[in-house]
């Protein structure tokens, strides 16, 4: 049997044989440690400014398809900016709104809709240019 190179054979407790990892990988930290080494990650993504007052579609336009990681929201809202697309706790349609007065940014953490197209609508037309839409398609 040939292994890929920087691997080792193991044989385990049940006499199955695993093969390990011995090295670096890829975008590994830290090596030295067993406990304490970590895969460096890259957070990359599509950004969308929203300026217009009309919903905003991010991604292809159906359910299930995007992942919104974020807003940032430069200027204070003078209106609301509702997300819609998203899922309630009984699953059923619904749409998050972050309140008139709101600044900074707006971790979404990945969230994915569920539940119809991503979109973004600020209410007012003095927000244009205000939010930049985080989000990357699944």
């Amino acid at each position: 049997m040939s292994l890929p190179v920087g691997s080792e054979t193991q044989t385990s407790t049940n006499g199955a044989r695993d093969t390990n990892e011995k090295g670096q990988i890829g975008g590994e930290r830290n090596t030295s440690s067993s406990t304490n080494n970590y895969d460096v990650i890259k957070n990359e993504c599509n950004g969308t400014i929203i300026s217009v007052q009309t919903a905003v579609t991010l991604g292809g336009g159906v359910a299930d398809d995007t992942f919104l990681l974020g807003l940032h929201i430069h200027t204070a809202l003078t209106g609301t900016c509702v997300i819609g697309g998203l899922a309630d706790a009984a699953g059923a349609a619904a749409s998050y709104t972050i309140p008139a007065a709101s600044v900074g940014h707006v971790p979404l953490y990945g969230v994915r809709n569920a539940k119809g197209a991503l979109t973004i609508t600020c209410s007012t037309a003095g927000d244009a240019n205000k939010v930049l839409a985080l989000w990357r398609p699944t």
